[in-house]
């Protein structure tokens, strides 16, 4: 195919999108949810602690409006109910995602049909801001059209936002929504300065669902004052609005956690905390690569995407002409107006922010799922520069750019598409529906009968608490702190196998089970063993068995 068929078909694909963004907007959307549903067609997957935590959470809130952990206890009924006097208050997790799932619980929906409702609606949206996003950055309709299939087809998209329940799905979408929101309200005529009051309000709803959402805001301020062809004046006061806006709407769970004592969560910066930022950064690309030996192709792989960055790269920084390019960069950002600026102001306040994380102690280094939620940012602004490369250069440095744009595309769809066919069929922790907790129960009360006080230990104790309802503990000295009561407590180990194929479940352990404990039965794959009559103890005035 010719230059010139070349040009007419891009152009002739630019105009068919251009025509209807709100329709593609919307296909994007449908296809959000539709991948989800898919993906979750055996049920919505639990990947981390923090997705325990959120359904918890919710369950704490229906129980007793309190946002944080009960110690739920094995009836004689067969329910599971609050231990009374039990509760742990969270500061770690805000509150939204467990609202929004509280929300649904308590008007009737079962948990599995909630989650799975939820996230495929976070995943939609997510999708089509995305689409949105990247139209007023790129201004280029096909250029987001095809930027927004490769963020999709992502592996770390598909894990952490299209398939589980954890808060990055509604993240991105109200994070993506408030970027265009933004660009609407800066390039509205005839506005009130103090527009930007409520508009920071509603910026504010980002420190309920993540604790990384003060970085957005603090961007959001910032991107304002960098809209450099509104008068200084009129920058200061609608930055000054926003950052009220922001203030007040955040000051609830800030005061709240204030009051505690805490913010956040702690933790220790690895050691090498930068050499495995950089990593995860090129695993958000190039999934399934670290030690460079686990598979060959992902060495080829990555090494392919690298010299197409450092092709993309040196198309701005080749000497010749380098400030110009690099001053047009710069321009064709503030031509595509204020959202494209909040764009760039937000990746760099997010790395910012991520990076302080690890200086504080909040987490231990920038993991990929913190990096996909500005990858498409970098696709964008990948994009952008290769389009001013492409105007600039000519002759061998033209075909080169052309070259490690296309090849750059080819190996993050080619290498994250392979990842997902490789873990389709790797174990996942799902999310039981109602029906299913209660068959588990039933079978613990016929077990164990009579019931009375029982504490549950367990080498996978999430995964227990999620499949019956009941918690548990990781040892017998932590189920004795937790339940702290004064009558006699049986304890129950419920061992699950240690995993010997492929999974992609939560951190599996090796079952411990003391010396002299019987097995009384098994369900599932747990084997539930009981202490005997060492199961008898006094947390106050007995040793532990």
């Amino acid at each position: 195919m010719s230059a010139s068929n070349e040009v007419t078909a891009w152009d002739r694909f630019s105009a068919a999108a251009a025509q209807r963004p709100g329709f593609v907007t919307l296909a994007f959307g449908l296809l959000g949810f539709a991948l989800s549903l898919f993906w979750m067609r055996a049920g919505p997957t639990i990947p981390s602690g923090d997705s325990v935590a959120y359904l918890e959470s919710a369950r704490s809130l229906l129980e007793s409006q309190q946002h944080g952990w009960l110690v739920w206890q094995l009836a004689e009924d067969g329910r599971a109910v609050p231990l009374a006097g039990r509760f742990e208050v969270n500061t770690i997790w805000p509150p939204g995602m467990s609202a929004l799932l509280a929300g649904a619980m308590w008007a009737g929906v079962d948990i599995q049909l909630a989650v799975r409702g939820l996230v495929a609606l976070f995943a939609g949206l997510a999708a089509a801001g995305g689409f949105a996003v990247s139209r007023l950055v790129t201004r280029s309709a096909a250029a987001s059209i095809i930027l927004t299939l490769l963020y999709l087809a992502l592996f770390a998209v598909q894990w952490w936002v299209i398939e589980s329940w954890m808060a990055e799905g509604l993240y991105l979408a109200v994070t993506f929504g408030g970027i265009v929101l933004f660009h609407r309200v800066a390039t509205t005529a005839n506005l009130s300065n103090a527009i930007f009051l409520p508009v920071g309000l509603l910026f504010s709803s980002v420190y309920y669902l993540k604790s990384i959402g003060p970085g957005f805001m603090m961007a959001a301020v910032a991107s304002v004052l960098c809209l450099r062809h509104w008068p200084l004046r009129r920058r200061i006061i609608c930055a000054g609005w926003l950052a009220a806006g922001c203030g007040v709407g955040a000051a609830p769970w800030l005061l709240r956690n204030l009051s505690l004592g805490t913010i956040g969560s702690g933790g220790l910066a690895a050691p090498d905390a930068v050499m495995k930022s950089l990593l995860d950064l090129g695993r958000l690309f190039v999934p399934r690569h670290g030690a460079f030996t686990e598979s060959g192709r992902a060495v080829v792989m990555l090494g392919l995407f690298g010299l197409a960055v450092i092709g993309i790269v040196a198309a701005l920084a080749l000497p010749a002409g380098r400030a110009g390019r690099l001053r047009r960069l710069v321009a064709r950002i503030e031509e595509a107006g204020p959202g494209a600026i909040f764009a760039v102001v937000y990746s760099l306040t997010f790395i910012a922010a991520v990076a302080a994380g690890v200086k504080l102690d909040k987490t231990g280094w920038v993991e990929t799922r913190y990096w996909m939620e500005i990858g498409l940012f970098f696709l964008m602004f990948a994009w952008l520069a290769a389009q001013v490369g492409l105007a600039e250069l000519t002759g061998l440095a033209r075909h080169a750019l052309r070259a490690s744009v296309l090849v750059a595309g080819a190996v993050i769809a080619v290498a994250n598409l392979a990842e997902s066919a490789r873990t389709a069929s790797f174990t996942r922790l799902r999310v039981p529906d109602e029906p299913q907790r209660k068959r588990a129960r039933a079978e613990l009360v016929r077990m164990l009968s009579p019931v009375g006080q029982v504490a549950f230990v367990s080498n996978e104790q999430y995964r227990f608490g999620i499949e019956t309802g009941v918690s548990a503990s990781a040892t017998v000295e932590e189920a004795l702190r937790r339940t702290g009561e004064t009558k006699p407590v049986r304890f129950v180990y419920v061992a699950y196998p240690a995993e010997t194929k492929p999974t992609m479940a939560l951190v599996s352990t090796p079952p411990a089970v003391p010396s002299g404990w019987k097995v009384v039965g098994i369900i599932g794959e747990a084997v539930i063993h009981h202490s005997g009559d060492a199961g008898f103890v006094s947390p106050v005035n007995s040793k532990n068995p």
